[in-house]
């Protein structure tokens, strides 16, 4: 006996109990739903919208570091810098740019002084545009930065 009854609550009572649990959430099944994909949709977006953030970011620093690897750097370097202007991996191609060249100008100052004066011209003008380039991009983050406190 006692085991048909056991056996009669394990069987009925879950079916009817989750009959009459369905009804009392079916008005809010809707909203529930809704908000579990707008979720979703907002968690992949997410991941897409920064994944290729830093996407575009890795491949500016292979093109920085890839062009130290050939025949000419410096030519890939101002390539990766005319490519990509407003990136940190441009900033330290024209840095690096500007370091080449006033350290092969050094060098030649003694041995050919219209080429060591080229270069060490050269040089100048890669560290002015990065320096052009670093204020523009320290003024855009201050300027965000007092958009920002502003709203606040």
């Amino acid at each position: 006996m006692k085991a048909e009854r056991r056996h009669e609550l394990s069987t009925t009572s879950w079916r009817i109990g989750s009959a009459s649990e369905w009804r009392s959430w079916q008005p809010q099944a809707a909203p529930i739903v809704l908000g579990l994909a707008l979720l979703a949709v907002a968690v992949l977006g997410g991941i897409w919208y920064f994944g290729g953030e830093d996407r575009v970011s890795a491949e500016g620093w292979s093109e920085y570091f890839d062009a130290f690897n050939k025949r000419e750097p410096g030519k890939a370097l101002e390539a990766l810098a005319a490519k990509k202007p407003g990136s940190k991996a441009a900033l330290w191609a024209l840095q690096s740019l500007g370091d080449m060249n006033l350290g092969q100008g050094a060098a030649l100052l003694h041995s050919d002084r219209a080429e060591a004066q080229k270069l060490l011209q050269k040089a100048e003008a890669s560290y002015k545009r990065l320096e052009t380039a670093a204020a523009s991009d320290a003024a855009a983050g201050r300027a965000s930065e007092t958009r920002a406190g502003e709203s606040i």
